[in-house]
């Protein structure tokens, strides 16, 4: 039974809330999303582009849209308000030139949403020609467009609120001011209009009693209860106030209700006064009601750095308050409350953090209208991220609109005292790691989803699971990035992880989240997950990170929601899974394996390699069945670091040994850096790959090959040949080899990646390979030498390569980012389809020999160019054509034309057909199609003249011969490779020369024997086979007698007829040359009379040149060999 998974992160909020695609401008090459089709293409990642990072950043308000998408927040240090219309996904600035536009003086301080409109947003900024909170301005179409509110106040605004809509798209705006003396007022402005705002603490207001205004909020029944509630400082201490509006007058009565105003404090005069107070934040239940003493219930919280020794969270129900403040040893920001009267779930943020930790605490209560409530924490290592390098995160805490999910923004604003508001929010610290986080379980769990302050240095690892295009399942991408930034005291390194939804249309890259901050060596991460499926087809989603050459391990069961961290008391090395349940450490020479119950990780003795280093670690996709008992093998393989050498182990058996012994381990050709694998059918061949690079500077002279090793069998490595040299990683899927190599043979230009099908197949000769390049730029820009290894693979229809530029990290240039490469050849080969298996060609009753045949198959994606294979046989050991380039003119329906008369009749004939080139210009093969099968009806025996070159010169018979002759023969139209073939015998096996000639010409350049008998015969070999010639023969002259020369006969005039045999002869000599420089293209015509092609002649460019150059190709007799 296949799961729809229930993603507990923002994976399908990534998936399915991003609208709009982002355009991503480069200089060097243009990122895609999609790996690229036979193409190397960089990946989206992490950075300013999609404002995954800002920096610098902070985040001192946000504000959530009644459509769960519309998001607004601001950075006050930075003059900056964002926009979000993907729930906080992505972000832009448009909103800050607009205001900027409408003469608002910057920073915006405070921004809010109407609580049923996101489109309907108010801003607080500088008055004009001054520094401070003072001016309101208002657009009412999400920010396209901003007014002016005319608010004239010499205090600073503390507070804003819109109302709900009351009736004609009626809302009411409400500020409140703050003095720092206790004398701060509370202003409202009806809308629409934008008429005048009036001052809520003088008549014809009444009962307001004064006080810096600290938080407010409209009723969220306004419509009905017509509520304003604000809290407020005053030289005695912070008061809750209840205001009831005439809505139509634009007044306030305050405090009409016995209790009012309710001291927030357990005893009177023990709250923070006006002096003392920094910060305060106020939540009403959605059935809040102010003209219903049952209904009127509050969260409110307050911070004043320790003042008064009773700041935190409060619950005041009507006016009886209770002190709720969570088990926390830190100042309280801010608080979110989602829920009703009876019932709901709180949170509370915290101010400050441990600089070197970055995370600040978030606390959630299910129960808040308890006493008391049950907190919990946020979890240590998944806290919303911000203060670091700072110790402030001021995290600002919102529910969206259904809660089901909760944001968090944090800054490294400076607020330690009363005095400190509101200059402290200009403070900026950089790479603080402030960000914009996101919960979807209620605030234990927080992942980052953008504008973070944060660095990435280079990008250290990448792992990456993928599932069929049909699957219900989703694709994930993991990335690890090192922040090695050199200007802060502190740096945090990040692990990012991208989803996608195999049906839709968002891919990996496009967008990310952070599911983990931490501090590292920064000496490199590295990830490892576990890419076998289950028994139920289910894909893993365990994933391990680590810091090299540390103790720094971390393990998650679910895909970097929640990480355990673990103590193997191992120094890692390398690192591998062998499911979700066994880890495999590496530390230098040892092996040290940890399992898992019940979320309990044990770890068992090192175990030494005996190898003198060690540099990677791998264990098998599936073990072979145990033969001493019922289960299965453990196998682990490990290649060490310089040596050249691979020690292997089971570790089902005891005692338990690395193998071969060290006096046995066999070293490979060229020692170096051991990147190993296992076969991915390991549990049947027990096949190791090995691939080295040695340590020979520069970098640029490495040399190493991948090499293969057969447990039980091999006393030897194979070598496997691969065109290019220096490996720094291998990987396999569905039995296709890669290795990602980092010096060249020439012409090829680093990096590239060579990829053969036949990694098993028995050497010499070397399997053949491909070499994938296509889409890389000059030499020496990219590397793919990430250690311990630079390749990781995924596949879902397709083999996906994804390797690493080890270079740092710059996004605008595009040096050091992430390359995929999709393989969308590595799995099958073309779909044959005539002639067909068992079908029977007719036979020319003229020549006795086949009719034209057309080859026909379906297109393979990505294909352009295709190799077709006929032979007698079906192993194709007595093949008769390769026809290496086939470009059909109709891509879409490929087809190959044989001439008539190729083919003998009454025989059998196969043949099969594989990509060999992609539309990207990638030179590479598919696999074969499945073998067909055809048979050449039985016809008349062959009475036409001789199907193979006609031999010129030296004629048959003739005598007389120059002992160093030149040899010609008629062409064969469309023939590019001749064979030549000169010996003593008939019978042609005492060869004097063979040689392989591209034209009709062949000159012999040593001597022949004087008064000898030669034979000579030429066939064509490409790109259709002929016939061989008739066997001709010829006498070299007998060698010459030193004689004088006799007298000079008298001149003659030559004949006229002698002039014009030789124009005849000249005239045919070029005609023969033309022809034999001439390519046939077959073109079929639009028609349905007739079935025939029609030949096309496609001459050469530069056909004198060919003529110049081709006549002859002079090749030293006996010594030349055949191709």
């Amino acid at each position: 039974m296949g799961k729809i998974r229930n993603i507990t992160s923002l994976n399908l909020l990534l998936t399915l809330t991003l609208l709009i695609g982002l355009s991503v401008p480069g200089t060097v090459k243009p990122a895609l999303a999609h790996p690229g089709k036979l193409i190397w293409t960089i990946v989206d990642t992490p950075g300013v582009d999609n404002t995954t990072i800002v920096r610098p950043s902070e985040i001192n308000a946000i504000a959530i849209g009644s459509d769960g998408k519309t998001f607004y927040t601001v950075d006050i240090a930075n003059s900056r308000v964002y926009k979000s219309t993907d729930s906080g996904v992505t972000w832009k600035q448009t909103i800050t030139g607009r205001l900027t536009a409408a003469g608002a003086n910057l920073p915006a301080w405070d921004i809010a949403v109407a609580p049923d409109n996101p489109n309907f947003v108010a801003a607080v900024t500088n008055a004009t020609g001054a520094t401070g909170p003072r001016e309101v301005f208002v657009s009412t179409n999400g920010g396209d467009r901003w007014d002016n509110a005319g608010l004239v106040v010499a205090d600073n605004v503390s507070a804003i609120d819109i109302s709900m809509d009351y009736g004609g798209g009626r809302h009411d705006i409400a500020i409140g001011t703050r003095t720092g003396a206790g004398t701060g007022a509370v202003w409202v402005l009806k809308t629409p209009g934008l008429g005048s705002w009036v001052d809520q603490s003088i008549a014809p207001s009444v009962g307001w009693t004064g006080g810096d205004v600290v938080a407010l909020r409209f009723s969220p029944t306004y419509s009905s209860d017509s509520s304003l509630v604000v809290v407020s400082a005053n030289a005695t201490g912070t008061f809750l106030s209840l205001g009831i509006r005439d809505v139509i007058n634009n007044t306030t009565t305050w405090n009409g209700i016995v209790g009012y105003p309710a001291e927030v404090a357990l005893a009177a005069g023990t709250s923070a006064n006006c002096t003392q107070i920094i910060t305060a934040d106020l939540e009403l239940p959605s059935d809040f009601s102010g003209q219903t003493a049952s209904l009127r219930r509050y969260y409110i919280s307050y911070d004043d750095a320790g003042a008064s020794t009773v700041a935190g969270v409060y619950r005041i129900d009507d006016t009886t308050v209770y002190r709720i403040t969570p088990p926390a040893t830190g100042r309280i920001s801010s608080l979110a409350y989602y829920g009703t009267y009876a019932s709901g779930k709180l949170l509370a943020a915290e101010v400050t953090v441990a600089p070197t930790s970055s995370k600040v605490a978030t606390w959630r209560s299910s129960d808040p209208e308890a006493n008391p409530p049950c907190w919990q924490r946020s979890d240590a290592i998944k806290s919303p991220t911000g203060g670091g390098n700072s110790g402030y995160a001021n995290a600002q805490v919102a529910w969206d609109p259904n809660g089901y999910r909760a944001y968090c923004g944090t800054s490294s604003a400076l607020l330690i005292n009363g005095a400190s508001w509101p200059a402290g929010y200009t403070t900026s610290v950089a790479l603080d790691e402030s960000a914009f986080s996101v919960t979807l379980d209620g605030g234990e769990v927080w992942n980052q989803l953008s504008i973070i302050d944060t660095d990435i240095s280079f990008l250290s690892d990448v792992a990456v699971l993928e599932v069929p295009e049909d699957s219900k399942d989703y694709n994930v991408l993991y990335l690890a990035s090192v922040n090695a930034n050199v200007t802060v005291p502190r740096n945090f390194d990040s692990v990012w992880r991208s989803t996608s939804d195999p049906l839709g249309d968002e891919p990996l890259g496009r967008t990310w989240e952070r599911v983990l901050c931490i501090a590292t060596s920064n000496n490199g991460t590295i990830l490892r997950l576990n890419p076998r499926t289950s028994e139920m087809g289910e894909r893993s989603e365990a994933i391990v990170f680590a810091d090299r050459f540390t103790a720094n391990v971390s393990y998650s069961p679910d895909e970097g929601q929640y990480w355990q961290v673990l103590t193997p008391n191992a120094n890692v090395t390398d690192l591998t899974l062998a499911s979700d349940e066994v880890i495999y450490i590496l530390e230098g020479v040892s092996v040290c394996r940890g399992s898992q119950s019940g979320g309990t990780w044990t770890w068992q003795a090192k175990v030494d390699t005996m190898l003198g280093s060690g540099h990677t670690i791998a264990t098998p996709l599936k073990n072979p069945e145990s033969e001493s008992s019922g289960g299965n093998e453990d196998w682990v393989i490990v290649g060490d670091a310089g040596l050249g050498q691979v020690a292997y182990a089971d570790f089902s058996k005891v005692p338990l040994e690395f193998q071969p012994p060290p006096e046995e381990r066999v070293i490979v050709p060229v020692p170096g850096n051991m990147h190993v694998i296992a076969d991915d059918e390991f549990e049947q061949n027990k096949t190791i790959y090995a691939a080295s690079h040695d340590l020979v500077f520069p970098p640029a002279n490495r040399s190493g090959k991948i090499y293969r090793w057969v447990i039980g069998e091999s006393t030897q490595w194979d070598q496997l040949q691969p065109p290019n040299n220096a490996f720094y990683g291998l990987a396999q899927r569905k039995g296709v080899l890669y290795g990602a190599w980092d010096v060249p043979t020439p012409p090829n230009t680093p990096p590239g990646v060579d990829r053969t099908f036949y990694p098993r197949a028995r050497v010499p000769p070397p399997p053949q390979w491909d070499d994938l390049t296509a889409g890389l730029p000059a030499a020496g820009t990219v590397n793919f030498t990430r250690e311990p290894s630079s390749l990781k693979i995924s596949n879902n229809n397709d083999n996906t390569l994804w390797a690493i530029d080890n270079n740092p990290y710059n996004w605008t240039t595009r040096v050091g980012c992430l390359w995929a490469y999709a393989d969308t050849l590595a799995k099958v080969g073309p779909w044959t389809t005539s002639p067909a298996s068992g079908d029977f060609i007719p036979v020319d009753p003229v020549t006795g020999r086949a009719t034209e045949i057309n080859f026909r198959w379906r297109q393979l994606a990505y294909a352009l160019v295709y190799e077709l294979q006929l032979a007698k046989d079906d192993e194709f050991s007595l093949r008769l054509i390769t026809a290496a380039n086939i470009t059909p003119p109709e891509s879409l329906s490929p087809a190959w034309i044989l001439a008539p008369g190729v083919l003998e009749a009454n025989h059998t004939y196969y043949w099969r057909v594989r990509a060999r080139a992609g539309t990207t210009g990638e030179i590479i093969r598919s696999p074969w199609s499945a073998t067909m099968f055809f048979t050449v009806k039985a016809g008349l025996p062959v009475t036409t003249e001789h199907l193979g070159p006609t031999l010129f010169n030296p004629a048959n018979g003739a005598r007389d011969i120059s002992p160093s002759p030149h040899f010609f023969w008629s062409p064969i139209l469309g023939t590019t490779k001749y064979e030549f073939i000169l010996a003593k015998d008939a019978a042609l096996t005492q060869i004097v020369a063979k040689a392989t000639v591209p034209t009709t010409a062949y000159e012999y350049e040593d001597k022949l024997d004087w008064n000898t008998v030669y034979f000579w015969q030429v066939r064509a070999i490409e790109p259709i086979p002929s016939e061989p010639s008739p066997i001709a023969n010829f006498m070299v002259i007998a060698k010459e007698a030193s004689v004088p020369p006799p007298p000079s006969p008298p001149s003659l005039p030559i004949p006229f007829w002698i002039w014009a045999v030789t124009a005849i002869y000249a005239a045919l000599v070029a005609a023969i040359i033309a022809l034999a420089t001439t390519n046939t293209v077959y073109v079929r015509q639009e028609t349905t009379t007739a079935n025939k092609p029609n030949p096309i002649l496609d001459r050469p460019k530069h056909a004198i040149a060919r003529i110049k150059n081709a006549i002859t190709v002079k090749i030293k007799g006996a010594s030349s060999s055949e191709e």
